[in-house]
């Protein structure tokens, strides 16, 4: 699923980490991050960090109750 603007990072992480399957992050530039592992969030966050936000990306979910909870989440942000 494509993301716009996830500005609210630590809420979307808190909804990551309640996923059962991998989850992972593709930006713009092509770097696929696994959200699914602490080490891999915490990259992630420094990214976003540096870059204020993400601005655009791609969450592939492997579980398809992980991607209607992101989406849920994603929808009331």
């Amino acid at each position: 699923m494509k993301v716009i603007n996830i500005v609210d990072v630590n809420k979307f992480f808190e909804e990551v980490r309640k996923c059962e399957g991998r989850v992972e992050l593709v930006t713009e530039q092509g770097d696929c991050i696994n959200l699914s592992t602490t080490i891999s969030q915490l990259v992630a966050a420094v990214k976003i960090v540096t870059e204020k936000h993400i601005q655009q990306g791609n969450i592939i979910s492997h579980n398809i109750k992980d991607t209607e909870r992101l989406l849920k989440q994603m929808k009331n942000r």
